[in-house]
């Protein structure tokens, strides 16, 4: 699997806030803003979630996001790796 980067990535809104979201062959990852900087979750084809939210804990946005990204890119690769 590709690296995702920022522009693998597409702007979703729930409700009013906005998030990113990637969907790929069997899942979906996404990076929402929280208090503590990103919460990035790893979802499945049937929408449940895989694993845990993780959350950057970081304030300064560019390390945050960047965080978020490495983090998102690990849970695909740990989930593709899963499948048979």
């Amino acid at each position: 699997m590709k690296t995702l980067t920022h522009k693998d990535f597409v702007t979703e809104f729930a409700g009013d806030i906005p998030y990113q979201s990637h969907r790929g062959d069997g899942f979906e990852v996404t990076v929402e803003p929280c208090l503590s900087g990103y919460d990035v979750t790893l979802y499945d084809s049937t929408q449940n979630i895989v694993g845990e939210k993780f959350c950057t804990e970081e304030d300064f946005v560019p390390l945050a996001l960047l965080s978020a990204l490495e983090m998102a890119n690990k849970k695909v690769a740990d989930f593709l790796a899963e499948q048979p």
